[in-house]
């Protein structure tokens, strides 16, 4: 008796318009003094790190936050407007928290550490003065900055390459929930970096050869690649090609620790 193999219809894909509107944008070199930061979800990496610890309570540090991020928010407008004063308040705003930090990192760093040990970055005051470039040194040492952080490696930031795929990740993180991410492997890789390139793709509205700061890194490879290989294809394609090539590779870099 001949079997009848069942079939199954294709999944339908998803609607990305309705996917990606759930989802902050990717932060890309021409945009950064254009676009408008999201508000910061309350329930955010950092609050998760201390949350355990958090005396005031999870609702009481949700609405300071809130609040927060819209007085900031006012004053950016307000300065992009052209307003000095709106300016000022943001420098204060910075200050004295920065300085709030300082205290504590002074007095008991290790009330910090939870925090400080997953970042490679913290909020300090940077300066013209040799003085405070030791006393920033001062700061990373007391934090133990980075130490436990899956970024706390040898990777250079001012690559095209890998400062896209460090953007894709923070982008890939910040909306995990939304794009319904399993946990970075080794063995899911692949399907981050995918989601990762999709992103990036729709974003620069399926055109992501026209991304100008990463096009420049690899023009001249494509270029090159048709000259040797002498085929007729057409230049647009293998820069695509080529971006995604070396922004997977920048991708698998910034992410290295993840991997292990």
């Amino acid at each position: 008796m001949t079997s009848k193999k069942k079939t199954i219809a294709p999944k339908e894909p998803a609607d990305e318009e309705i996917l990606y509107s759930q989802c902050t944008p990717i932060v890309l070199v021409q945009d950064r003094k254009t676009i408008k930061q999201p508000t910061i979800d309350p329930l955010n990496p950092l609050l998760d790190a201390f949350q355990s610890e958090m005396r005031m309570g999870e609702q009481e540090a949700k609405s300071r936050i809130a609040t927060y991020n819209e007085e900031v928010a006012d004053l950016y407008d307000a300065t992009m407007s052209g307003d000095e004063l709106a300016a000022a308040l943001l420098v204060e705003y910075a200050s004295v928290a920065i300085q709030t930090l300082e205290q504590i990192s002074h007095r008991k760093p290790e009330a910090l550490h939870q925090i400080s040990v997953q970042n490679i970055r913290w909020p300090a005051f940077i300066s013209q003065k040799e003085f405070d470039a030791e006393k920033n040194k001062q700061l990373r040492e007391r934090l133990k900055l980075g130490v436990k952080s899956p970024l706390n490696h040898k990777w250079n930031p001012k690559s095209p390459a890998t400062f896209t795929a460090y953007s894709l990740l923070y982008w890939l993180l910040e909306n995990r929930v939304a794009l319904q991410l399993p946990t970075l492997t080794k063995d899911t890789f692949e399907e981050w970096f995918e989601c990762g390139w999709k992103g990036f793709c729709h974003q620069l509205q399926g055109h992501p050869e026209k991304y100008q700061f990463l096009r420049n890194a690899v023009e001249h490879l494509a270029k090159a690649e048709i000259k040797r290989k002498q085929e007729k294809r057409y230049l647009e394609t293998v820069i695509k090609r080529k971006m995604k090539g070396v922004l997977e590779q920048g991708f698998m870099t910034v992410t290295k620790n993840y991997l292990l």
